[in-house]
C-alpha cells in the first residue's frame, strides 16, 4: 500500500481535534491529539483498518484541523471537544470511528469511584488517571495563541487544601487549572474595580 493517500499533512503540531476527510465520500475520522502532526504521521504510516480499505480501494483523504485548542488544555479538555465533533457529524454511524470517544470523561471516572468505594487500589488507579489526565498540556505553538500565556507556578497550600480545591473545581466541571485561572481573573477584576 503506497502512503500517499493523504492530500495535505497539516504543520500544526498543537492540541487540537482533527477529521481525516474521504475525498470521494465525506466519510469522517474524527480523532484528538497534542500534537496533530505527529498523529496524522501515525495514520499514515499505520492506518486504521477501516481507513486501510478505503486506500485500498483507491480512495484519498483530506486532513481538516476542526479545533485547535490553547497551550495549558488538559487531556479532558481535548476529549470533550473530540466527543463534541464525533457527535456533532456522527462519525460513529456516518464515519469511521468505532466508538464515541477513546477517553472517558471526567465525571464518569468520578462516578466509577462509587462503585469501587471499598477497593482502595483500584480508587487509588482512578484517582492517578484523572490527576495525569488534569495536567496542562504545553505545546510549541504558542504563538498561534497571542491572547494565552502560560506561566508555570507552583501553589503551595496547607496540607489537605489540594484535595479541598480539587473538588470545588470538579462541582464546577473545571480543571483544577481552569479553576486557578478564574479564580486570580475574577479576584484581579474586583480588585481594580
Amino acid at each position: 500500500m503506497k502512503n500517499n493517500y493523504f492530500t495535505n499533512i497539516p504543520s500544526y503540531t498543537g492540541i487540537g481535534v482533527y477529521a481525516l476527510v474521504n475525498n470521494r465520500n465525506g466519510k469522517m475520522y474524527i480523532g484528538a491529539s497534542s500534537n496533530i502532526h505527529k498523529r496524522i504521521m501515525q495514520h499514515k504510516y499505520s492506518p486504521s483498518t477501516t481507513i486501510k480499505k478505503a486506500v485500498e480501494s483507491g480512495d484519498t483523504f483530506r486532513v481538516e484541523i476542526l479545533e485547535k485548542l490553547p497551550s495549558g488544555s488538559n487531556q479532558f479538555d481535548m476529549f470533550e471537544r473530540e466527543q463534541y465533533f464525533i457527535d456533532f457529524y456522527d462519525a460513529v454511524s456516518c464515519g469511521y470511528n468505532k466508538a464515541t470517544t477513546t477517553c472517558c470523561t471526567k465525571k464518569r471516572l468520578l462516578n466509577s469511584l462509587k462503585e469501587f468505594r471499598g477497593n482502595p487500589e483500584m480508587t487509588k488507579y482512578i484517582l492517578d488517571i484523572i490527576e495525569k489526565r488534569e495536567r496542562p498540556i504545553y505545546t510549541q505553538q504558542e504563538s498561534e495563541y497571542d491572547c494565552y500565556d502560560h506561566i508555570d507556578i507552583r501553589i503551595r497550600v496547607p496540607k489537605g487544601q489540594k484535595a479541598v480545591i480539587k473538588a470545588h473545581a470538579e462541582k464546577l466541571d473545571e480543571s483544577m487549572n481552569q479553576f486557578v485561572t478564574r479564580a486570580i481573573t475574577e479576584t484581579m477584576e474586583r480588585d481594580n474595580a
